[in-house]
């Protein structure tokens, strides 16, 4: 059974893939909206990194890398 958080973070996954370039990393604005409602960060972090071990496609790896190392800032 997949965590309810893992389908929020690829619809912003998909989101942010049909943006052009320089735009807003979704997938991140996603983990602090759920951040700023109360919800663990460390439950948050363990969702985005398991998102991205399941990655195979480069520029997907790169956008949920992106937000996974700038959401470790609350974690830290």
């Amino acid at each position: 059974m997949s965590h309810p958080f893992a389908a929020m973070f690829e619809k912003a996954l998909r989101k942010s893939r049909d943006q052009s370039q320089g735009q807003e990393n979704l997938v991140l604005e996603e983990a602090r909206g759920l951040h700023k409602k109360g919800y663990s960060p460390q439950e948050i972090y363990d969702v985005l990194a398991q998102l991205h071990r399941a990655l195979v496609g480069e520029s997907d790896r790169e956008i949920v890398g992106e937000a996974l190392e700038e959401f470790a800032t609350y974690i830290e």
